[in-house]
């Protein structure tokens, strides 16, 4: 490890007495005291920040951040330098010719110590600040042990360099549907089967800000990076202001916030209220608008890709987006799921050469005006459209007459969909993956057409919580998933998806992020996105030994974690055991704070089961073992 030289570690740290708090740990808190400080200068304030405020909600005590050329307090015996060689001094004098620096990209990092005069060193280091937070956000979830007025890293010789195999690791959430409270039962008492209801809508914009928030953290301390939220823009959420607060937090957390735009359904930029960007709005001010056409003439209120008047509004909108909120990360993007006008100007155009015979162009027609704005006036935001395809042609059940056809398989496609040379070079298509999370649906080395497009994503709604697309369980037998199996384990078929992904050259995955991390299924398909999406080539038992084990107290303990929470028997008796099993571990002082509430979650979750059986069986729904 580097030895520290110069007289800017002299100001630093020379002065902090030597006495060193416990044997074979680094501590930030000991004994109901700051035992370090962070040294976070300038853009990396809000990670080191982060990192505070973690370690204080857990320990109970704020290690003190220093963002400014201030020399550190004396009485703090240790430093964790969070930031790039190019904008803090301490990562630049210890790493400024780190060869490790060179290969990890604009997204890795390096967590290691160095040694200085017998005083210790830990730095959370990258290229970029995307990399300084994916370096914190590893050492708060991995490495380090937190309880009451203790905070310490568990690895005395820690020494990582990583980077993500995929780019993009994204949730989807709609707003109606977003649930993260901190107690099981407020989840399901919440009315989660209605898609039209949210906590937001009681607590009006603190609610939403609340519940968003709380997600935006818990990805934000697992590498993941984009959170693409529909109707973020709501009278109900606060309107402008709420969606801006949100947007500035999650930048400053390294998730990307991406707000859905309807380009045909879904009402534009603005989901509801009096804004002229919200499309029922626009078409009650333009009445003249033509309506799109059904295939049996029958107009509908929603607005005709070739109107003019339509085609105007929507450019201005884009530019009123990106001025109205600098800090969006980018945009999730839909037309209309399988929307097609089949008016005169709409179907004539659709037999042009070029030209998709179908939906395709809908979507193409009214998505590139925005992906061109967006391109000029902000080439680093995440524009993604979707599909509502996969590329197989036994993809996606009930759509194959009417998509597949126009897109083959890429193992036997002789021209693929037109629409795949139209888009600028910043978008980034989006397929759907839900049918294809198995080796049987989807065959090794199968990918998307080829285009011009140089970045696929792909989309699962396993795990979901939308009555439009209700979910089902990888397992039929697991009785207790519902509703819309939110309450299932899907961090097999994350595993699998994302060895896909990675093996055809695709860019990243997006799965819900509606249900928050307090469902032990819902912790389990989070922690297992971002392992998998960082190491798509890596085993689910190596996924065990590396994360669960840490998650649950050790590798033993992970087994037992995962067989109470998928065990799909109907005998109360043996449910109840497990359940007081949990509440044994939840109790067990050898277990860290973190470790002990993912325990009692699962004994929370188990008294659910067992009510719900209970209950199912009074009213002959269920036979009980």
């Amino acid at each position: 490890m580097r030895q520290a030289s110069g007289a800017l570690l002299a100001l630093a740290i020379t002065f902090i007495p030597a006495s060193v708090a416990r044997a074979g740990s680094f501590a930030l808190v000991e004994d109901g005291k700051p035992a370090a400080f962070i040294f976070a200068e300038g853009p990396n304030q809000w990670a080191g920040r982060r990192l505070a405020d973690r370690v204080a909600g857990w320990s109970g005590v704020r290690v003190p951040v220093r963002a400014s050329s201030f020399p550190p307090d004396p009485r703090h015996q240790r430093i964790v330098a969070v930031g790039t060689p190019g904008d803090n001094r301490i990562v630049r004098e210890l790493l400024a010719d780190d060869p490790r620096l060179a290969d990890l990209g604009d997204q890795g990092y390096l967590l290691t110590f160095s040694d200085s005069d017998g005083r210790r060193v830990l730095l959370c280091a990258g290229n970029t600040l995307e990399g300084v937070n994916n370096a914190v956000s590893e050492l708060l979830s991995w490495h380090l042990s937190l309880d009451d007025g203790h905070a310490a890293v568990t690895d005395d010789d820690l020494e990582i360099a990583d980077s993500p195999a995929l780019k993009y690791r994204l949730l989807w959430n709609w707003t109606m549907g977003t649930h993260w409270h901190t107690r099981v039962a407020d989840v399901y008492d919440d009315n989660p089967q209605s898609a039209n209801y949210s906590p937001s809508y009681d607590g009006g914009a603190a609610g939403f800000i609340a519940h968003h928030k709380r997600a935006i953290d818990f990805f934000s301390d697992h590498k993941l990076n984009g959170l693409m939220v529909w109707h973020i823009l709501h009278d109900n959420h606060g309107g402008i202001e709420s969606a801006r607060e949100l947007m500035t937090h999650g930048k400053r957390s390294n998730v990307r916030i991406m707000p859905g735009i309807g380009t045909m359904q879904y009402n534009g930029y603005y989901s509801a209220g009096k804004s002229p960007y919200n499309m029922t709005q626009f078409l009650k001010t333009h009445p003249e608008v033509r309506r799109l056409t059904k295939a049996d003439g029958e107009q509908t209120e929603m607005p005709c890709p070739s109107d003019p008047t339509y085609q105007k509004w929507f450019r201005e909108g884009a530019n009123w987006f990106f001025e109205t909120f600098p800090d969006v990360g980018g945009a999730n993007v839909e037309h209309g799921d399988l929307l097609a006008c089949h008016g005169p100007v709409c179907s004539e155009q659709r037999k042009q050469p070029g030209n998709d015979p179908n939906f395709f162009w809908d979507m193409k027609t009214t998505e590139v005006p925005l992906f061109e704005i967006a391109h000029e006036r902000r080439p680093d935001a995440w524009m993604i459209f979707a599909t509502y395809t996969s590329f197989i042609k036994e993809g996606r059940p009930g759509q194959t007459d009417i998509t597949m056809a126009a897109l083959p398989a890429q193992r036997d496609a002789d021209a693929p969909p037109k629409f795949l040379d139209a888009y600028p070079p910043n978008a980034i298509c989006q397929w759907t993956l839900t049918d294809l999370a198995t080796p049987e649906t989807w065959p090794e080395g199968v990918g998307p057409p080829i285009g011009s497009i140089d970045e696929h994503i792909g989309y699962m709604h396993q795990g979901g919580l939308r009555s439009c697309c209700p979910g089902k369980p990888i397992d039929e037998a697991r009785w207790w998933a519902g509703p819309s199996a939110i309450g299932d384990d899907i961090s097999e078929a994350i595993a699998f998806v994302c060895g896909r992904i990675h093996q055809t050259g695709m860019s990243g995955l997006a799965i819900y992020g509606e249900m928050g991390d307090v469902l032990p299924a819902g912790y389990l398909r989070y922690v297992a996105m971002e392992y998998f999406t960082w190491h798509p080539d890596r085993t689910y038992e190596q996924f065990i030994r590396d994360r669960l084990a840490v998650s649950y107290g050790s590798e033993k303990l992970a087994r037992e974690f995962l067989e109470m929470l998928r065990n799909t028997g109907r005998d109360p008796r043996k449910i109840a055991a497990h359940r007081d099993r949990a509440g044994q571990h939840a109790e067990e002082g050898l277990l860290d704070a973190r470790q002990r509430r993912r325990w009692r979650d699962l004994r929370d979750e188990l008294s659910r089961r067992l009510a719900l059986l209970v209950e199912r069986s009074a009213e002959g729904g269920e036979k009980l073992e």
